[in-house]
This record gives C-alpha cells, sequence and structure tokens, in this order.
C-alpha cells in the first residue's frame, strides 16, 4: 500500500505463511528499481497478514483468489466470496476478457 505506507499480505492459502513478507519485501524493492530507476525503501513499512481474505480449498486456484481481491480492493468492497464462487468466478473473468471490459457489479453471473 504505497499510500498508507505498508506491506499488505494476502494469503489465502492455508497453513499461513507469515514469512513471505520477508521473501517478497526484497523483490518489491527490486521491481522497483528496475520499473522507475530509484529506489523504495520499505523496511519501515509494518508488515500486515490480513485475516479477513477467504480460504482457499486447494492449491490450484490462487490466481483466482488474487484477481477477485484486487477486484475487491478496486471496487472498495469487502472480500464477499468463497471457495464455491470460484467456478463462476473464473467464468465471470473469461467473459470480461473475451469483450474487454470489467463489469463493477455483484459477482453473480
Amino acid at each position: 500500500d504505497l499510500v498508507g505506507k505498508r506491506f499488505e499480505i494476502f494469503d489465502s492459502y492455508r497453513p499461513r505463511q507469515p514469512s513471505c513478507a520477508r521473501l517478497l519485501r526484497p523483490w518489491l524493492e527490486d521491481e522497483w528499481r528496475t520499473k522507475y530507476g530509484e529506489k523504495l525503501d520499505i523496511s519501515t513499512w509494518p508488515s500486515i497478514l490480513r485475516d479477513d481474505v477467504p480460504v482457499q480449498g486447494n492449491p490450484f486456484d490462487c490466481g483466482v483468489f488474487v484477481c477477485m481481491f484486487v477486484r475487491c480492493l478496486l471496487f472498495k468492497r469487502s472480500f464477499d466470496f468463497t471457495q464455491a464462487d470460484i467456478p463462476s468466478m473464473r467464468q465471470w473473468m473469461v467473459y470480461e476478457m473475451l469483450n474487454k471490459t470489467i463489469i463493477p457489479r455483484s459477482f453473480e453471473l
């Protein structure tokens, strides 16, 4: 969160991995330096492991969960979906990609 100056982690897969912040921080700093040619110092930012995220029921739906987290953050929604919603979310995402649009509405198809 560049505005709030905090490192938020949205981990839907269990068991949770609090150590992922330690691994992702250097990656983010390197990416920033590569893309913007300047240093991003996030060493003082707190790590926040969000506990309000839905739980992923398998090891292969992570991409859909990430896309849904971004969608919820973009439209300022709570994370009001579950593993059971993922098949319809996949269909919805395919529809949006084929039609080159983002539909800011409920998650129902």
